[in-house]
């Protein structure tokens, strides 16, 4: 699509390592993407990927083309792109999820327009067209399930009593669950293996957590350090500087 350009910025300060700088630098330039809209991953769809009335792509290959291509959005990691795609799912009008396309063209655990159990960033997976997802459901719902209700008393095999009493012959009415509206956990993690651990909460709850609609999200890391021989000066000052610039509620240190 054209020469590779490159541009050369100075970054200022010298208060913060230089790996925090250049991080908070490409951040606010967008050139690092943390969050990011499933808006602007069906834009990069439309535009790359769904070109000659092709109706779903591998999402392997979109994740490789956003690693490789310096013209495509840089996204941090792996999560960031799992989570624009749950947001996308969830929506109902960017594009559908499914696991895998059958020999018959069947789009296999295909989700639209509400959550996903879990999303799979492998070559069986694809992202679908909002208009392909939309007519596969269409068709599948219907199709309508007739059922086999002798052994439950039905009148006639095949037909589903349409009364909602108890009597005989009819199919008792089970009460609802209750809807469950509010979640809380906590879990402590190995400070060695931090990026692993927070990682595997990111995408086994969380992902999950903030991809239903209308939810609201919380998360506070809380952090208890005891070093028995002391805390360098210059390794406060570092601290203390990126808790600031993290926008840390609290912090500090304590002689005991």
């Amino acid at each position: 699509v054209g020469a590779i350009e490159w541009d050369a910025a100075q970054i200022a300060g010298n208060d913060t390592p230089v790996l925090a700088r250049i991080s908070r630098h490409m951040r606010a330039g967008e050139h690092l993407i943390v969050e990011w809209s499933p808006t602007l991953l069906r834009m990069e769809l439309d535009r790359w990927f769904w070109k000659d009335g092709r109706k779903h792509v591998s999402a392997k290959r979109v994740w490789d083309a956003l690693s490789a291509y310096c013209y495509l959005p840089r996204l941090r990691d792996e999560t960031v792109f799992v989570q624009t795609i749950q947001s996308g799912i969830a929506g109902g009008e960017y594009f559908g999820y499914a696991t895998g396309v059958s020999d018959g063209g069947r789009y296999e655990g295909l989700a639209f327009g509400e959550t996903a159990p879990a999303i799979y960033i492998d070559s069986a997976s694809v992202l679908v067209k909002p208009e392909a997802a939309q007519a596969q459901l269409e068709a599948e719902g219907s199709r309508v399930r007739r059922h086999d209700l002798s052994e439950a008393g039905g009148d006639r095999p095949g037909e589903i009593p349409e009364t909602g009493g108890n009597g005989p012959g009819e199919v008792p009415i089970r009460p609802q669950p209750p809807e469950l509206r509010r979640f809380f956990g906590s879990v402590e993690i190995d400070p060695n293996r931090s990026n692993r651990d927070m990682g595997q909460v990111v995408d086994e709850v969380l992902q999950h957590l903030t991809t239903l609609p209308g939810g609201r999200v919380r998360v506070t890391v809380e952090i208890d350090a005891r070093m028995p021989e002391g805390v360098p000066d210059n390794v406060r000052r570092d601290i203390e500087e990126n808790c600031r610039t993290l926008k840390f509620k609290s912090h500090g240190f304590e002689e005991s």
